[in-house]
């Protein structure tokens, strides 16, 4: 057995403990706080070094969101479909599909 896994091994056999994903929750709400207060805290270089982090992370996740937005347009799709086969006013919403809709986690940050 690999050493130092025996946090692993534990929660193997045991599982978590009983408010484990509460806490994890409540961690993961306050993590912008905690961010907020770091830069404000920080200065000179390393407030430039963590600035080009987090507008690194800002990008990525602005990017995220948009292609799922673009995923979750209207878009048309190339049906062949026969004139005399569907009524006129079927015809115009036969093209169109819904993509999948942004999961709120992905908005929220």
């Amino acid at each position: 057995m690999p050493q130092n896994e025996y946090i692993e091994l534990h929660r193997k056999r045991y599982g978590y403990g009983l408010n484990y994903h509460e806490e994890k929750r409540k961690k993961e709400g306050q993590k912008a706080h905690e961010c907020s207060k770091k830069t404000k805290k920080l200065t000179g270089l390393k407030a430039k070094l963590y600035h080009k982090q987090r507008h690194a992370e800002k990008i990525q996740t602005k990017k995220t969101i948009k292609m799922y937005e673009k995923r979750s347009t209207k878009q048309k799709t190339d049906g062949k479909n026969p004139q005399g086969a569907m009524p006129a006013c079927l015809r115009a919403r036969k093209g169109l599909s819904r993509a999948k809709e942004l999961s709120s986690m992905i908005k929220r940050k």
